[in-house]
């Protein structure tokens, strides 16, 4: 386990204290490590979201020739797709 050398301070309200802390009871945490994975659960989940993709005027330009392209003949996806029954033909088997 990596070793804790930064910390940070939040200032809190006696009600958001006590919010916290029965929280973390809840969990079997003390505060501290209920408020590590608390804020470290909530940074992950803002960042999932954050889907910019950035390239050069090169690159883009490249991407988009592409997306416009007709779309590329598959055989061997196309016989493993006749194989397969659609989901909603397997709902009516059972």
């Amino acid at each position: 386990m990596a070793s804790m050398t930064e910390s940070i301070s939040i200032p809190l309200t006696g009600f958001e204290k006590q919010l916290l802390l029965d929280a973390a009871a809840k969990r079997h945490l003390d505060l501290g490590d209920f408020a590590r994975e608390s804020l470290l659960d909530t940074a992950q989940s803002d960042l999932v979201g954050d889907s910019s993709i950035r390239m050069t005027q090169k690159d883009y330009d490249w991407f988009i020739a592409r997306l416009d392209e007709p779309p590329r003949e598959l055989p061997q996806l196309r016989e493993q797709m006749a194989k397969v029954k659609p989901f909603h033909e397997l709902l009516r088997d059972e």
